[in-house]
């Protein structure tokens, strides 16, 4: 697929002495230049605030082993698994088999698309624990760079028939760090060196410092890079975000923002004002007034940002949805077309 851009979001950077150069002021922006700013994590970067979510009650880590106690809040569940991936599915079996809680952890973060990606957890790990059960699962040392690590099979390899497979883990756990109370893992060893840092950080790659700025304070986030999409392609990177809600029974603020391609700004600010409004159709096919109670449209620096509450009676995480769904390419102006069938397509 051509690139919109002499230099692409991947490649811009502004720092190349390893080093972040932007300042963190928010847990998102910490994750993000917590990361690499190369390979995988421009393609996608995921984000989840656990510590937080655990105060507010979205989470309950207690859960696992508690069938007394609610692993979570059903109406917050599209948010919850933020920044755990493929692992989001498997929360209820890791901790026993691996001594892994990804909900006891402190922050998740997920980097890449299938077969590169990779999740890294911070805090409430218990390294001895985990590495005393890979082995016992079968998991041989193996060095990544100058750290030690364990290792369940082949660089992205699939096998069906390990003690895992039967949970749905069939290669997410290939390649495993854990160290310092952090807990690493991905299909391949590229991809694990990425999502534990190094070299420019993804905060100071290109346009992210911006979109960092853009989300502010979200205690989930998804961040996709669409420079790569389509030779009409609006945007560079198109990120939401969820705010922690004051109450979790209640109305929430959720923020979409779309750096638009150098000279598109006007386009896909006015896009935006035209095309995301309550009489608008989700890619579902479902209004926008059935779920959301307000939209916003400003801007933040050139970056376009669309602050929206979603209902009480609606599901948070309505931003979050909106990427896979692919609404995003018609809110930005780059998909013209208002079928929510073509939307997915064009």
């Amino acid at each position: 697929m051509p690139a919109l851009l002499a230099c692409s979001v991947a490649a811009c950077s502004s720092s190349t002495d390893g080093s972040s150069g932007s300042t963190p002021t928010t847990g998102l922006a910490k994750a993000m230049a917590s990361v690499s700013g190369t390979g995988a994590a421009t393609t996608l970067f995921e984000y989840g605030d656990l510590a937080r979510m655990r105060e507010l009650k979205l989470i309950d880590p207690a859960g696992v082993s508690d069938r007394n106690k609610q692993l979570l809040n059903p109406r917050w569940a599209t948010v919850v698994g933020t920044g755990l991936g493929r692992l989001a599915d498997t929360v209820a079996v890791l901790s026993p088999r691996i001594g892994v809680n990804p909900f006891a952890a402190d922050t998740a973060v997920m980097i890449g698309q299938p077969p590169n990606t990779a999740v890294r957890l911070d805090g409430n790990v218990d390294d001895a624990a985990v590495q005393a059960k890979l082995t016992k699962l079968g998991a041989k040392p193996r060095t990544f760079g100058k750290t030690a690590g364990l290792s369940l099979g082949g660089d992205n390899k699939i096998d069906l028939s390990s003690p895992l497979a039967g949970y749905g883990i069939v290669n997410q756990l290939n390649q495993v760090v854990v160290t310092r109370n952090t807990f690493a893992a991905s299909p391949n060893a590229a991809t694990l060196r990425l999502v534990r840092g190094g070299g420019t950080s993804l905060l100071d790659t290109g346009r992210y410092a911006d979109v960092a700025e853009c989300l502010g304070d979200v205690i989930a986030a998804d961040v996709l890079d669409t420079s790569q999409a389509t030779s009409a392609e609006t945007t560079t990177v198109v990120a939401a975000g969820v705010r922690a809600p004051t109450d979790p029974a209640a109305a929430d603020t959720e923020v979409l923002c779309f750096v638009p391609v150098a000279g598109s700004e006007k386009t896909v600010q006015q896009a935006a004002k035209k095309n995301l409004t309550l009489t608008s159709t989700a890619g579902s096919g479902v209004r926008l007034s059935t779920l959301l109670d307000s939209i916003k449209i400003d801007t933040v620096g050139s970056v376009v940002r669309a602050t929206v509450t979603v209902r009480a009676d609606s599901a948070p995480g309505f931003v979050l949805k909106s990427l896979p769904l692919r609404d995003y390419r018609f809110w930005d102006g780059s998909c013209t077309v208002p079928s929510t069938t073509t939307r997915r397509t064009c």
